[in-house]
């Protein structure tokens, strides 16, 4: 009679098992595979946090980066004292030249085109380092060059 009384008694129980668990909901059960997942859930998002991090860091070292070479650049501009030279009546000095596809050229402070006149001078051509100015008196020819 004793073992159909535990028979019976484990019966009870496993009834009252099953009534608490309609009552109650279902009883999550938790295995190694819910485990697992929720680890490498974690791990990934401990990793995202961690890239992103590294980029931000990454974009204030090039700001600060960008910031220092900025300063470093800066220079403080000072005025440029050239002797003034004084030049004879006549005296022709080339400053400088524009050359593209009509050349320019900067002679004693006037800005010339080919073709222009300065004083009894026409300016004949125009290259990077020189102009040929033709005189009008006897077509005679001066080259200027750049110093």
């Amino acid at each position: 009679m004793s073992t159909l009384y535990n028979a019976l008694k484990k019966a009870e129980e496993r009834n009252e098992k099953e009534q608490r668990n309609v009552n109650n909901g279902p009883v999550p059960q938790y295995n190694k595979t819910n485990k697992n997942s929720v680890i490498l859930v974690l791990f990934l998002l401990f990793v995202f946090v961690a890239v992103l991090y590294i980029q931000i860091v990454r974009a204030k070292n090039e700001k600060a980066r960008i910031a220092a070479a900025k300063k470093k650049k800066t220079i403080a501009l000072q005025p440029v004292v050239s002797p003034v030279k004084i030049r004879q009546p006549g005296e022709y000095v080339l400053e400088g030249v524009i050359y593209s596809s009509d050349p320019t050229a900067v002679i004693n402070g006037k800005v010339l085109k080919a073709g222009e006149k300065i004083d009894n001078f026409v300016v004949q051509e125009i290259t990077a380092q020189s102009v040929q100015l033709l005189k009008t008196d006897d077509n005679s020819s001066v080259t200027l060059k750049m110093q």
